[in-house]
Parts: structure tokens; C-alpha cells; sequence
């Protein structure tokens, strides 16, 4: 009896196939290796990254789905942190015990998600140093005079929604600290002056 050989994924882009790819990744937070195992009609995820090279189409489509993927992963990381139902137990002496193994398990799973989507979408998710935050402070950083106007700056910045109100709130701190130190060093170079001008005049 002669075996018919298992027919390979197919190789060949097409629009629909593509659009059909984009629309899955688009509500789910699976990775593509694992939804192209899951759907045998699709090529393999060796394809698919040749595919997003090659076709500005499919890569456009992609890079669109992966930015709406992020609210699903969202509602993912809402609902593994509201989820306390499996955070402890009644053991063998009927006495409450914290199930902490399954709660470091659910902080690992929120952490993953976290990290995904301020990748993805790091202006909206991400930290200030994933996020690219551009902003147009004056060239010398060094006087106390420039503090007002690199503090407009960043509120330009979260009117315009360029930056998030955390990254802003934590621009504002580091903003705080270097005007501390700019107060410090503009008295220390008056104290030096006032020094300088006694002494010159000692010496007359």
C-alpha cells in the first residue's frame, strides 16, 4: 500500500490569507509561532518573517495588528491581577494557606505582559528609557534659568500626548533633583565670587 506524502504549508502570499493572519494577531496575545501551528492552513512562521521582508503590504498590516494585540494583552494583565480566586487555599488541617508559588506565577505572567507591550507600544506602555520621549531643551542645562522653560517643555510634551503623565510626572522629579543641584552649584559659585571680591580687597 503506497503513502501519500503530507502535503507542505503553502508558501505563496496572497492579500486574504494575510488579512486573515493580521485579524487573528490582532485579537489575540498568542505569539505567531504558536497560532501558526495552530492553523495548518497558514505557512509557517519561517514564511510569515520572510513575508514581512518582502511584502510592504503584509509588513504594514502586521505592524497595525501587533499595536491592537497590546489592549488585548491589557485586559489580560487587568484580569490576571484581579484574579485572586486560586491565591490560597484550605489544606489537609482545614487551616487558610497563601498559595504563593501560584501567585509568583501570576506576577510572572503580568511582568511578561507588561514587558510585551511596552515594547510594542512603548510611547503609551513603556519606561522612559523604551520610550522614544524627544524633547527640545535649551542647549545649556547647567543654569537654574533653564529649568522653566525644560518644565514647558515637558507639559507641551503631555498636552500633545507624546509623552504618558507618568513619564512626565517622572521627567518632573528628575527636574526637580537637577534644579536642587543647579541652586546648589549657583550658590557655591556666588559664595567663591563673594570670596574672591574680600579677598581682593584685603589684599588692596
Amino acid at each position: 500500500m503506497e503513502l501519500k506524502k503530507k502535503a507542505g504549508r503553502s508558501t505563496d502570499y496572497t492579500i486574504e490569507i494575510a488579512h486573515e493572519i493580521c485579524e487573528v494577531v490582532s485579537t489575540t496575545s498568542k505569539g505567531i509561532k504558536v497560532l501558526c501551528k495552530e492553523n495548518e492552513h497558514w505557512p509557517s512562521h519561517k514564511t510569515l518573517y520572510l513575508w514581512l521582508m518582502n511584502h510592504k503590504e503584509f509588513s504594514d498590516l502586521y505592524a497595525r495588528a501587533k499595536r491592537q494585540q497590546v489592549e488585548v494583552i491589557v485586559d489580560e494583565i487587568l484580569a490576571i491581577a484581579d484574579d485572586s480566586a486560586s491565591d490560597s487555599y484550605i489544606n489537609e488541617e482545614g487551616k487558610l494557606v497563601v498559595d504563593h508559588e501560584h501567585i509568583n506565577r501570576a506576577r510572572l505572567r503580568v511582568d511578561t505582559r507588561k514587558w510585551i507591550a511596552a515594547k510594542l507600544v512603548p510611547r503609551l506602555y513603556g519606561a522612559i528609557s523604551d520610550a522614544s520621549v524627544k524633547l527640545n531643551f535649551p542647549n545649556d542645562m547647567g543654569k537654574s534659568s533653564a529649568l522653566l522653560p525644560m518644565s514647558e517643555e515637558v507639559f507641551k510634551k503631555l498636552a500633545s500626548g507624546e509623552i504618558t503623565p507618568e513619564q512626565a510626572n517622572n521627567l518632573m522629579n528628575i527636574l526637580k533633583v537637577h534644579s536642587a543641584n543647579m541652586l546648589v552649584i549657583d550658590l557655591a559659585k556666588d559664595i567663591a565670587e563673594m570670596k574672591q571680591k574680600f579677598e581682593n580687597k584685603e589684599i588692596k
